[in-house]
């Protein structure tokens, strides 16, 4: 698991197994030296590497089944807050309350994470709690 989100660390850099660190400093330990070369091909220095890796990932990856709930979660609740943003709503609880784009975000949660409509609504619940809860 990624180590800030396990609360082992606050910034990957200071994670003593980060590949960060490696490639903000172009010295390998723990990568392969050919991902240094690759790195220096495709970035113009370190910060556009973070720029890049902060964009978010859109994609929920096969892992450990506790681990894909964790993404899916994220994701869902990422997904929330996104579609809240574009459509200039002030915040996602607005999207809960609103039964036409609560139906659009579930069924967008469906489409994006490729699960089953009974899944999508688990994860809005979940989401909803979050929400509710600030």
């Amino acid at each position: 698991m990624n180590p800030v989100k396990a609360n082992i660390v606050k910034n990957p850099l200071k994670y003593k197994f980060s590949s960060l660190k490696e490639y903000e400093t172009e010295k390998n330990q723990i990568i392969h030296p050919r991902a240094i070369e690759v790195y220096k091909t495709e970035f113009m220095d370190f910060q556009e590497y973070l720029e890049f890796h902060n964009k978010g990932v859109q994609y929920v990856f096969i892992d450990i089944p506790d681990e894909v709930l964790l993404q899916q979660q994220e994701r869902a609740a990422a997904m929330i807050n996104q579609e809240a943003h574009l459509m200039g709503l002030e915040t996602p609880k607005e999207i809960i309350e609103d039964i036409v784009l609560r139906e659009k975000y579930k069924k967008k949660l469906q489409e994006e994470l490729r699960i089953s409509k009974r899944k999508a609504e688990r994860l809005y619940r979940y989401v909803k709690r979050c929400i509710m809860k600030k």
